[in-house]
């Protein structure tokens, strides 16, 4: 959902391969956004509305991708990582997290919209997945798969000290966090 809640982002797969495509809250107005053989998935939008971030594999393996919020030519944003997904803007706008596979070990990353920094946030070998940003920018949460369990963890993105949430029978998977 568009900052403003007037439009939703989404993967559609219509034509044959899954593109983006926008439509207006309602249902109406649908839009496709992005036009080519590969696949296209999981858009998020800029804290502005003027952006969407999204998973894209034209490169030949799943990287972080921006594109205007009217469609148009894309901005690939990482080059490392052979398998980058669930791309999360933060409210700033300045960062994007995401998880990115490193040495087989899916971990979460952050890249500057501007510079294409690319800051890896998390180690060992628990896989990391599905970041969604604090309304203060400065932490996120995110799904820690140990021992066959999946809990949530919080992360201090200037600390690096992460805290487990949840524990407990059951898995935890795919946080997101309100504003």
């Amino acid at each position: 959902v568009s900052p403003d809640g007037g439009k939703l982002a989404m993967s559609l797969s219509r034509d044959g391969n899954t593109e983006i495509h926008k439509l207006s809250a309602n249902g109406s107005n649908p839009t496709r956004l992005t036009v080519g053989r590969s696949t296209e998935s999981s858009p998020c939008w800029s804290p502005d509305g003027r952006r969407i971030a999204f998973v894209s594999d034209r490169s030949g393996s799943p990287q972080i991708y921006v594109m205007s919020e009217t469609g148009g030519k894309a901005e690939r944003l990482t080059y490392t990582g052979g398998y980058n997904t669930s791309p999360d803007w933060s409210p700033k706008g300045d960062l994007i997290a995401y998880t990115s596979q490193v040495d087989g070990v899916y971990q979460i990353c952050t890249v500057d919209v501007e510079t294409k920094e690319v800051v890896r946030l998390t180690t060992g070998r628990e896989h990391k997945e599905d970041p969604s940003w604090a309304p203060d920018g400065r932490h996120l949460v995110y799904t820690m798969k140990s021992g066959g369990k999946s809990n949530l963890y919080m992360l201090d993105i200037y600390e690096l000290e992460p805290l487990r949430l949840t524990s407990g029978g059951g898995d935890y998977t795919s946080p997101a966090w309100s504003g």
